[in-house]
């Protein structure tokens, strides 16, 4: 068997190879020229389609804050030297929830020109508006808007609030990141740092009221003990004094019935003495706790807290997030384009049993 040098040479193109290239190219030229129109129509249309749908799409804007999370059980109940213990899973969750809830948004909504912003969060896209103009043009009349009389208008403007928020954990970290998407790159930033600043004040405000309200029953608890305590040490002053008066008049007394009783007596009322003694001393040391618990109350409620912190504040974003306009002309043009090869073999195929 003899073998040319030729078939093991490297970077040459065996004959066979070469022809057969030159025939599927052909083939190809010939398939392209064939069906060029089946070809080309279906991605002229939706790379068209495309261009209007983003075109007429409202860009939006998404800014983002990072707040640094810090333990909020730094209250009465904490004895640590750094105002709490680490945050789990589940506390998280939790202020991730208080981030996203009414609460905030109330106080967002106190804070800012609400009217304003609700006014450009709901601005239409030009293809909302021309779908609206199709339904009348078609008879089925504009969309039913709703009575303001009847609506709780500013329950609809907190939900219009909410609507561009989110809020998330990124990786393990103790660090919430407060996104906020809007049509205007300005007012997307603005919201954004209005919900970490209201996020925080919410937080502060509940553990103010923790605190207060946790003051006001250790108030209410030490008065109560105040009084026991004093009244436990009437009871002893009293139970002392009349026992004083009791040795005087035993003195004067003799014979040995009497001197059993006295003895029976005396050992009666020293036991009152002592449960007396102790009684007092437990209200006192009670109130006294109390004292004590309440001017740590009265500190942490002048003292600045364990609030979270904003470590990166929102900035304009000079893109928008939607529509990304590259990305879905492109894809477009890629669909149709498999979609007029699939046409156009088709087409071919059923040419040929025909």
């Amino acid at each position: 068997m003899n073998i040319s040098e030729n078939d093991f040479s490297f970077g040459v193109t065996h004959p066979k190879l070469q022809a057969e290239k030159g025939s599927l190219l052909r083939e190809i030229r010939t398939f392209i020229s064939r069906y060029q129109f089946i070809l080309f129509v279906p991605p002229f249309l939706t790379t068209a389609a495309a261009l209007l749908y983003v075109l007429y799409l409202t860009p939006l804007y998404t800014a983002s804050a990072t707040v640094l999370l810090q333990n909020q059980r730094g209250g009465i109940f904490t004895q640590e030297a750094n105002g709490g213990v680490p945050y789990d899973v589940g506390e998280i969750e939790t202020q991730m929830e208080i981030a996203r809830s009414e609460s905030v948004a109330k106080e967002v909504a106190a804070n800012i020109d609400v009217d304003a912003a609700i006014k450009v969060l709901r601005t239409r896209s030009k293809i909302d508006s021309l779908l609206e103009g199709l339904r009348e043009i078609g008879g089925s009349g504009p969309t039913e808007e709703r009575d303001p009389k009847n609506a709780d208008e500013f329950h609809d403007k907190i939900s219009t609030l909410q609507d561009g928020l989110k809020v998330y954990r990124p990786g393990l970290s103790y660090t919430l990141n407060i996104l906020y998407t809007a049509p205007d790159a300005k007012l997307a930033s603005r919201l954004t740092n209005a919900f970490a600043q209201a996020y925080i004040s919410v937080q502060r405000q509940a553990r103010y009221d923790v605190l207060r309200r946790a003051n006001a029953w250790i108030e209410e608890r030490s008065l109560e003990l105040k009084s026991r305590a004093e009244e436990a040490t009437k009871k002893l002053e009293y139970f002392r004094s009349e026992e004083l008066q009791t040795v005087g008049r035993q003195k004067d007394e003799t014979g040995t019935q009497k001197e059993e009783t006295n003895v029976q007596r005396v050992e009666n009322r020293r036991i009152q003495l002592v449960q007396l003694e102790a009684m007092a001393k437990s209200f006192q040391e009670a109130y006294e706790s109390f004292i004590r618990r309440s001017a740590e109350t009265t500190q942490q409620l002048t003292a600045p807290g364990p609030d979270a912190v904003i470590i990166n504040e929102a900035f304009a974003p000079k893109s928008p997030s939607f529509p990304r306009k590259k990305l879905i002309v492109l894809g477009a043009m890629m669909v149709g384009l498999a979609l007029g090869v699939l046409l156009s073999l088709a087409y071919r195929t059923f040419s040929a049993e025909r």
